[in-house]
């Protein structure tokens, strides 16, 4: 977050200096979860561009990153999207929204936007991110998840989730904003990890000194790939190999007792390990020879793509939805058929043979285009641009 530091006058002084924005960003809890790191890191950026950021949420433990960067926390009973939707929530939200003075909500979720809209006045613009899978939709979940859609501007994370904005929900172009969720290209540096970092998590994970590391970062959720990983890595001459499963957590314990039956079924004990949700990520990163996203599911972004690209480490991904949108495909990165073991083992092959000066050049490439495209600084801008446009249309509107 280090790298967000452009001013940006205009929110403070757009209908003159007196007006100061205060923008609300509106998110369940304060986790990992993608969500939460947005709305974090455009608080911050709210912040360095003039105006007052407040973020409402249950709490969670990354409170304390907003302690850090001055900036106010309200808890809200939001624990889960159906507190978004219980008429509490929405008296309480309404009565901050007034007393706060707040000129933007900002939501990223269905029930966090359908209290936002019921909560706002005319004195409120509401913007929404759509972070949904791109899928078809049935003729009930289009009529639902168009509710996203009915706000001031909605924000898409990714190309291929504005043209599915534009078809499935008919949306005027000008209505949507298309901005990628940054990543603090500070943090994810090669050289911003000391080695002891390295070292240490090494030694926690028990990685030998010999193997090639293929790292999977995604949570222990189905449809997120992981027997297609285990699968593929069966598939190849797997001696040498490391495979690294991070994202274990209490909750997905019957997942991983799944994926860990297959692994002892298809003989890769001692090549596949699943360990625990790493808060070091930016030090995992650096261990890895290949990182894997292989979602079946089509979401409408990866942020792990692009943290891996900040780290010069070259991808695999899977083609659902925007997940591989951040790569430069065959420069910074690989696209392989959702579900498909075949092409991710001939992938990881590829990627796995490279020599040293092949990855230099892909290290060199995805590290900038990550720092040209994802960096914090510039994903905060164009957001408060598009809030600085509601805000000139809103304060054009007001008597004088």
């Amino acid at each position: 977050m280090a790298d967000i530091v452009a001013e940006n006058p205009s929110m403070a002084q757009t209908a003159g200096a007196a007006r100061v924005p205060v923008v609300l960003q509106l998110v369940a809890r304060l986790d990992n979860s993608l969500a939460s790191r947005v709305a974090i890191d455009t608080a911050i950026a709210v912040k360095n561009g003039g105006g007052m950021a407040l973020v409402a949420s249950s709490g969670g433990p990354y409170t304390h990153e907003l302690e850090r960067a001055g900036i106010r926390h309200i808890v809200l009973p939001l624990g889960n999207d159906e507190d978004f939707t219980k008429w509490s929530s929405v008296r309480r939200l309404r009565k901050l929204l007034r007393t706060e003075n707040v000129s933007i909500v900002h939501t990223r979720t269905l029930p966090a936007t359908l209290a936002a809209r019921r909560a706002a006045g005319k004195a409120t613009r509401v913007v929404s991110s759509y972070f949904e899978p791109v899928e078809p939709l049935s003729y009930f979940k289009r009529r639902k998840l168009k509710q996203l859609t009915r706000v001031d501007q909605v924000i898409s994370p990714s190309p291929i989730t504005t043209a599915y904005l534009r078809t499935e929900f008919k949306m005027d172009p000008a209505r949507i904003a298309q901005i990628p969720p940054g990543v603090n290209v500070t943090r994810f540096a090669p050289m911003a990890v000391r080695a002891e970092r390295i070292i240490k998590l090494a030694q926690q994970w028990r990685v030998p000194d010999d193997r090639r590391i293929v790292l999977v970062p995604t949570p222990l959720e189905v449809n997120r790939g992981h027997r297609v990983v285990i699968e593929a890595i069966s598939k190849i001459e797997h001696n040498d190999i490391y495979c690294l499963i991070v994202g274990a957590r209490p909750d997905t314990q019957a997942r991983r007792e799944e994926l860990e039956k297959l692994i002892a079924k298809k003989n890769l004990g001692g090549f596949v390990y699943i360990v625990d949700h790493c808060t070091d990520m930016d030090a995992a990163y650096m261990l890895a020879d290949a990182v894997v996203v292989a979602d079946r599911v089509p979401r409408a972004f990866s942020r792990v793509v692009v943290e891996a690209q900040a780290m010069g480490r070259p991808v695999i991904a899977s083609s659902a939805g925007g997940i591989a949108e951040p790569l430069i495909t065959g420069e910074t990165g690989w696209v392989v058929p959702v579900g498909d073991a075949d092409a991710l083992a001939k992938a990881l092959r590829m990627v796995l043979g490279l020599d040293t000066e092949q990855r230099t050049q892909l290290a060199e490439a995805a590290i900038s285009h990550a720092r040209a495209h994802y960096a914090l600084g510039t994903v905060g801008e164009e957001t408060l641009a598009v809030y600085n446009a509601l805000l000139e249309t809103q304060w054009a509107e007001a008597p004088t």
